[in-house]
């Protein structure tokens, strides 16, 4: 008797951070329930396969404030034992992702060619990104975080028309914003990307 072959994978959030405590199905090719694991402290779940089968592999419960992964995966098990998944089975991870997102940053005043200071509004205790990919190609990072709601981050180089700036929050507990991008011109007025927070 051929002896059954183990399938493990990791369970990551969109950080790339093990989540513990996620429930799996395994089902044959009908849809018959065969077994349940549970994703360990590291992130781990396993299950013991046969050779010679089909398998679909389904989330069925994710840690409050994640969200469950609705995808059912098939898994081939072949006579040889090799395990064939919709991705190389050595790479294989379910991620999930938290149920809350961010808000969107608020940008304020104008994007003008020559600023050196881009300011806006945000929630305290998140995280202000900004991303300036310059007309000549090259990319700045800036991290900030609000202060009694408002931020302002000092650039090492004044922005100049074509530079675009794109803007995400990112709030303790949630996934990160949608971006606010502008593309800088002369006095640009970039009232037509503020978003009121709360809207």
């Amino acid at each position: 008797m051929s002896r059954p072959v183990i399938f493990s994978f990791p369970v990551r959030d969109s950080s790339q951070l093990s989540v513990a405590g996620c429930v799996f199905m395994l089902k044959d090719e009908y849809g018959n329930l065969l077994s349940e694991a549970r994703s360990s402290d590291a992130g781990i779940a396993a299950f013991l396969l046969k050779r010679n089968r089909r398998y679909l592999l389904v989330q069925k419960e994710a840690p409050e404030g994640m969200e469950i992964d609705t995808t059912a995966y098939s898994i081939v098990v072949s006579k040889a034992g090799e395990i064939t998944t919709a991705f190389p089975a050595s790479s294989f991870e379910i991620v999930n992702r938290l149920s809350a997102v961010s808000s969107l940053p608020l940008l304020k005043g104008k994007l003008s060619e020559n600023a050196s200071v881009i300011s806006g509004k945000g929630v305290d205790g998140a995280i202000i990104a900004i991303r300036i990919s310059k007309a000549n190609g090259s990319t700045e990072l800036y991290y900030t975080a609000p202060k009694s709601g408002d931020w302002d981050i000092k650039l090492n180089s004044s922005l100049k028309d074509g530079d675009t700036v794109e803007c995400i929050q990112m709030e303790i507990g949630a996934e990160e914003s949608d971006p606010v991008v502008a593309v800088v011109e002369s006095a640009q007025d970039i009232s037509k990307y503020i978003i009121v927070m709360g809207e």
